[in-house]
């Protein structure tokens, strides 16, 4: 019955939402290889021109606050990393994959503890697309980056010192707004380099829709500040670019900047969670009756051993009834007379 309360206890809230930081990513230009005699006075690189192969590897930070760890093996997981087709204003599809991100390492999230997510993203941006990216993103002021992470992952529990696992596939879509910024080169202190970073934060659902949905400059805090000629490095000649204001870059000087606070979601199906929210509820109810009904059985059963002590003593100790002196006869009869305890008698008994 106790062992029932502290598992419920236990499992109260069945569910608080993963807290993930955001990773530092950026589309470095150093990543990309340009044609010789770019306009950009960048050194030739090999073809195929454009952003292809390894080109950053991210670290985040996960907090489980739950009583519940998730297992994905490295090669059980890849992220697709899309950019919008920015000649369709409406919906933006079809998307163009730009590259694709794996995990570095077995991923293993155990409860009530903190770990790294650690990955590796991989180019696959032709030279043409990448400078349509640049484009829009000076225009508008902003563009927006989708992934979509398909994983499978293993889930297990421990409820009353027994291990409950769950493996399935899930699909995640992920969205956050970007442009043109500035980076820090690694190897040059002081130095910068152009690149596409994230402005906003990163919202996470289970289906595109919900994600398209909340990946707006209203609901992630970023605002159109100025409008001003473009620069002429853009190739946008006699036109207004606008810019952009938001958590993840400087103001001034447009370098990028960490993202404060944690990934918005994914969050799991309500289905889900009341599913195992009423499994966790049934087994420890379960588990609180029968220590219940043991108990009582136990005080019942006690209760009646006592009893039945007490009757076997006292029936062991209790003297036996003496039995009624028969008379003596102490004289003979005479003449009908019947002496009987000693005493003489006119009356004639029959004994």
């Amino acid at each position: 019955m106790i062992a029932g309360f502290v598992e419920k206890k236990r499992f109260e809230p069945f569910y608080t939402p993963i807290e993930c930081t955001h990773p530092a990513f950026a589309l470095r230009m150093s990543t990309v290889s340009f044609p010789p005699g770019n306009p950009f006075g960048v050194p030739a690189g090999a073809a195929p021109y454009g952003l292809y192969g390894s080109m950053a590897n991210t670290t985040a930070t996960c907090d489980n606050p739950n009583q519940i760890s998730i297992t994905t093996k490295k090669e059980d997981s890849v992220t697709y990393m899309y950019l919008p087709n920015l000649t369709n204003p409406i919906d933006g599809t079809p998307y163009l994959e730009i590259g694709k991100s794996f995990l570095t390492h077995d991923f293993s999230l155990q409860d009530k503890r903190t770990t790294e997510l650690k990955s590796e993203a991989f180019g696959s941006l032709p030279l043409a697309a990448f400078a349509a990216l640049g484009a829009a993103a000076s225009l508008h002021g902003f563009v927006p980056l989708y992934t979509k992470t398909i994983a499978t992952a293993e889930t297990c529990l421990t409820l009353f010192g027994i291990t409950i696992c769950d493996k399935g596939t899930e699909e995640t879509w992920c969205g956050n707004l970007g442009g043109n910024c500035f980076v820090d080169l690694p190897a040059v202190p002081g130095m910068v380099e152009p690149a596409i970073c994230p402005y906003t934060r990163t919202v996470c659902r289970l289906t595109e829709a919900e994600m398209k949905a909340l990946v707006t400059p209203a609901n992630l805090g970023l605002a159109i500040v100025a409008t001003i000629p473009c620069p002429v490095a853009t190739g946008l000649a006699n036109m207004m670019c606008n810019v952009a204001s938001a958590v993840g870059v400087e103001d001034v000087t447009a370098k990028m900047l960490p993202i404060p606070g944690f990934v918005d979601g994914p969050f799991p199906r309500k289905d889900d969670l009341d599913k195992g929210s009423a499994s966790i509820e049934l087994f420890t109810t379960l588990a609180i009756v029968s220590g219940v009904v043991l108990t009582v059985f136990c005080w019942v059963l006690a209760a009646a051993i006592v009893l039945k002590s007490k009757r076997t003593k006292c029936h062991g100790n209790a003297s036996p009834n003496p039995a009624a002196p028969h008379p003596t006869i102490l004289t003979a009869p005479v003449a009908g007379q019947v002496a009987i305890g000693g005493i003489k008698t006119d009356s004639v008994y029959e004994v």
